[in-house]
């Protein structure tokens, strides 16, 4: 994360454009003016800095102080925070506008990771594989690369392996994104008016090899800025603190245990359907 200081000076007190200095390619940054302090940007800002060729920033907070004279106001330092990425990481992100082309990356352009790791995005990009875990990492970063919160829910199973989720919302409505190498643990479009409902959207396609329909609860939305400090978007080495984390927040369970007890195992034909996404589940 870096910090630059810029000064301009601007005469009216209303919605402004700040324009940034030599330092930095022609580009405004759109705030509202208001009193000191930090402020989120109505919108996420790319800055390219000639002094650093190979990286770009996603600007997404301002911190203004501001000085006064006479009628008009300085705003005498800007503290821009962003995320660093490479030229080439940007390019991929960039393209990435929609939840839609998320997924579609996910499914097509990443191959299933099978090994006991936990790659950051960096990493997902560097080696072009992911699993459910380093999916759903994938998937935030790039939703929080076009101004989503970066949020994550983990799917609790029993007799099964947990599944994570990234999570966004469109208006009201929640959806998601994941990495599975079964096709209906995938996608969901922002139709759910509520976490549980999406969760929900799940169980039928939710199920462990001896056709057990396995899931039985789910987190709250995880928002990793938590993880900043450890720099989990671009770090060259494994993440694990964040699959830790999940493991020992609280999960909301879905139904009772006499519940569990009458489900019936799932259907043949859905078993070979969701089986059409790989060998191995997540």
């Amino acid at each position: 994360m870096f910090l630059f200081c810029i000064a301009v000076v601007f005469t009216s007190l209303q919605c402004s454009r700040l324009a940034c200095d030599a330092r930095f390619r022609s580009v405004h940054l759109p705030f509202v003016q208001g009193q000191e302090g930090l402020y989120n940007l109505p919108q996420p800002v790319w800055i390219h800095s000639p002094s650093r060729k190979s990286r770009v920033l996603l600007v997404l907070r301002l911190t203004l102080k501001f000085a006064t004279d006479s009628n008009c106001v300085t705003l005498c330092q800007v503290g821009i925070e962003g995320h660093p990425y490479t030229s080439a990481e940007a390019r991929v992100l960039r393209r990435l506008s929609t939840p839609e082309k998320i997924q579609k990356f996910l499914d097509e352009e990443l191959a299933y990771n099978h090994a006991g790791t936990c790659y950051s995005p960096r990493q997902v990009l560097k080696y072009g594989k992911a699993h459910c875990m380093e999916g759903a990492l994938f998937a935030a970063a790039a939703l929080h690369f076009h101004g989503h919160p970066p949020l994550l829910v983990d799917l609790e199973a029993k007799h099964d392996d947990d599944h994570v989720l990234a999570v966004y919302k469109v208006g009201q409505l929640w959806g998601s994104l994941a990495k599975s190498n079964y096709s209906g643990l995938r996608y969901r479009s922002a139709v759910y008016r509520t976490l549980r409902e999406l969760v929900m959207s799940y169980f039928d396609q939710y199920f462990n090899l001896r056709g057990d329909k396995s899931l039985r609860g789910f987190s709250r939305p995880v928002h990793l800025k938590r993880f900043d400090r450890i720099q989990w978007m671009t770090r060259e080495t494994e993440v694990w603190e964040i699959p830790e984390h999940l493991c020992t927040i609280s999960h909301t369970p879905l139904f009772s245990d006499d519940v569990a007890k009458g489900l019936r195992r799932v259907d043949k034909r859905i078993f070979a359907a969701g089986r059409l996404g790989g060998m191995f589940k997540k």
